[in-house]
């Protein structure tokens, strides 16, 4: 087992393309979405809650894209530096949601 990176709040323009490629998204109920994955810096599971829509808001249409600002929430190391009361490794990134999830 190696040990866990430090904390380090940084982003990179392929943390959201990773992202983006491994990362799940759910429907939880209309209007919120469930995004999970691996950090793409850590690799750590993270599960973040997307607001896609306000109440009686317009639903997106397909082919629409929504950026959606992401940061590493893991819980699964102590990445050594992290300062108290954060969580994650410190990365963080933009990952582009397109049309509503099936």
């Amino acid at each position: 087992m190696t040990d866990p990176l430090p904390y380090l709040e940084t982003t990179d323009p392929a943390y959201g393309e990773q992202a983006a490629s491994s990362f799940a998204v759910e429907e939880v109920t209309p209007g919120a979405l469930r995004v999970c994955g691996p950090c793409p810096r850590c690799g750590d599971p993270i599960e973040v809650p997307v607001v896609t829509r306000v109440y009686r808001g317009r639903r997106r249409a397909a082919g629409e894209t929504m950026s959606v600002p992401i940061d590493c929430t893991c819980e699964g190391h102590d990445h050594p530096g992290r300062p108290d009361g954060r969580a994650g490794c410190g990365a963080y990134w933009n990952l582009t949601l397109r049309g509503e999830p099936r």
